[in-house]
């Protein structure tokens, strides 16, 4: 063992898992790789380096011999001065931090021409952030990625600068350098393509297990093949992402991703942000909820039921709709369905139940 790190404790409490030298060096090979790191890259991961995405950005700096910066703390005017005033080309976080920062840098005319190559984790890009960002950075290479603590690098894309890509759907491109990926079900046989189920990868990148907190829900082996309980299917070879099993709303006998009514909602006006879930219903089993960071005052769930209409199916559409303060996020930054459903629950004022 080499390392012992913490998974972000999203769906459960944080698992200590270990990887060895050996699954470290293939990882960061294979991202140097993928993304194409150079030595004269200034990379900056605008956050903590409790967060493992910062924490593997200034590990895989290390490791290729180029210069990494981060901050304390995300804040939207302090990463517009890093890339004004020193050098950044590359940036590493998540897309809700990316539509910040695309959306002001474009009004207050922040000069993001210099930026080669943007890095996104921790949820699906959507249209409208990825459009935003490639008016800002114009000439960088947009990548999006899935892995898990556990797994590390599954899949990704990039998008190259002046290249058009059908953004916002479940979508997340084909595996990484040495990496091979399958979808079975919960006996271990193989699904044929366009058909959900597990998402199992072998690599010599997966960790050797857990030191503490295993629950015997999280990662498993089927016969060398790895999962997290993630959901998904691949089609044409590209790995689909649909969520987390344990995160799967069942509304009326109806299997429903959160995932799904997020990407969704993200395309809708006056929608900054968005997270969905399931709360208990006595009739439909759950129902489905979702929570919305308005872009500006006035938004209604009128307006948000309107704008879902030809995008989503009827039964998979939120019953109710909640105005949010801010996303609802662990300690260490991740979006918790979890805490969303607590606010609403205890009548938090910073879910407000959108009535009309």
């Amino acid at each position: 063992t080499f390392l012992i790190g913490l998974t972000s404790g999203t769906t459960s409490v944080p698992k200590a898992f270990t990887r060895s030298r050996q699954s470290w060096r293939q990882s960061f090979e294979a991202s140097i790789e993928f993304f194409g790191l150079a030595q004269d890259d200034v990379t900056l991961a605008p956050g903590p380096l409790a967060a493992s995405l910062n924490l593997y950005a200034l590990a895989e700096c290390l490791y290729a011999g180029s210069e990494f910066q981060t901050l304390a703390g995300f804040d939207v005017g302090d990463v517009h001065a890093a890339i004004t005033h020193d050098g950044v080309t590359r940036l590493i976080l998540v897309p809700t931090m990316l539509r910040l920062l695309s959306e002001r840098g474009l009004t207050g005319g922040v000069d993001a021409s210099g930026v080669r190559t943007i890095i996104c984790a921790g949820s699906k890009l959507d249209a409208r952030t990825l459009e935003a960002a490639r008016r800002w950075a114009p000439n960088a290479t947009i990548f999006e990625y899935y892995g898990a603590s556990e797994l590390s690098f599954v899949s990704g894309m990039g998008l190259a600068a002046g290249e058009l890509l059908d953004a916002g759907g479940t979508g997340i491109g084909h595996p990484f350098p040495g990496v091979d990926v399958r979808i079975l079900d919960d006996d271990g046989s193989e699904l044929p393509a366009g058909e959900a189920g597990n998402i199992c990868v072998r690599s010599g990148m997966v960790s050797n297990g857990y030191l503490w907190g295993d629950d015997g829900q999280a990662l498993r082996s089927f016969n060398g093949w790895f999962t997290v309980g993630d959901q998904g299917y691949l089609s044409a070879g590209e790995l689909h992402i649909l969520g987390r099993r344990a995160d799967m709303i069942l509304t009326s006998g109806k299997n429903v991703y959160p995932h799904e009514v997020e990407l969704a909602l993200a395309s809708v006006p006056g929608v900054a942000a968005a997270v969905a879930a399931g709360i208990a219903d006595d009739l439909r089993g759950q129902r489905v909820v979702a929570g919305v960071v308005p872009s500006h005052a006035g938004v209604t769930a009128t307006q948000l039921r309107a704008g879902l209409e030809n995008i989503l199916p009827r039964d998979k559409r939120p019953h109710q709709y909640f105005a949010l303060s801010e996303l609802p996020t662990t300690d260490r930054g991740k979006v918790s369905r979890n805490i969303l459903l607590d606010w609403i629950g205890s009548q938090d004022p910073r879910a407000r139940l959108l009535d009309r």
